[in-house]
């Protein structure tokens, strides 16, 4: 019996930490996220539950200047590795719920003025009915990111889902912008040859000769 025991205790110690419950909203997002992107990615996610300061952009090197979006009460992160690398690049959804009063955007042009920019690779970041969102991606595939955040836009055309007027954007060390949604999906259909791959062309299933999703 103590050996049973024993085993138990060592079996429930070894168990994976329990994912912490997620609020229905953060589950809305993620079902959201996940309808757009499974065609063509492999969607795995984490919820953090615990409060956090959400920082802001950087400002050039020399200045004591601190950008701070807010306290964020929860964060949803939802990383998306594509099946066809050549045509989709790997990203990462951060979905934070913003505390009350707090607005990103506001903030943003406060440092934009002084000169400041975004640390990531790619970057794209939206404000919506009481949510900051990034979406994050590498300057590997930087000639992939453009489409990327058009893709991204569907998600706003989801159901409870209220797309913002505009947009933030920078990718590899580009100063950041503000952008209408009309400029972002205007980005996203440019026509580009990336590595031999037509875009946007290949990003299509359903069109002639374009790429099967998981077939490069």
């Amino acid at each position: 019996m103590l050996a049973l025991a024993l085993a138990i205790v060592a079996a429930l110690s070894a168990a994976p930490p329990k994912r912490p419950a997620e609020p229905q909203e953060a589950r809305t997002w993620e079902a959201r996220i996940r309808k757009v992107y499974e065609p063509t990615s492999i969607p795995s996610s984490t919820f953090e539950p615990q409060s956090k300061l959400i920082a802001g952009p950087t400002c050039p090197k020399g200045r004591a200047e601190a950008f701070r979006i807010g306290f964020a009460p929860w964060a949803l992160k939802v990383e998306l590795a594509p099946k066809n690398p050549r045509s989709f690049s790997k990203l990462r959804v951060v979905v934070r719920k913003l505390a009350p009063g707090v607005d990103g955007y506001t903030t943003y042009r406060s440092a934009m003025a002084r000169g400041c920019r975004l640390d990531k690779s790619g970057e794209a970041l939206f404000q919506t009915g009481g949510y900051w969102i990034s979406v994050q991606g590498t300057c590997g595939s930087k000639e992939l990111f453009p489409y990327e955040v058009a893709d991204f836009l569907k998600v706003f055309n989801e159901p409870g889902a209220a797309a913002p007027a505009e947009l933030i954007y920078a990718a590899c060390s580009v100063p950041p912008k503000f952008m209408t949604l009309k400029e972002a999906k205007a980005e996203g259909a440019r026509e580009r040859n990336v590595g031999g791959v037509q875009l946007p062309g290949a990003r299509r299933p359903d069109k002639p000769g374009a790429q099967k999703p998981g077939k490069p």
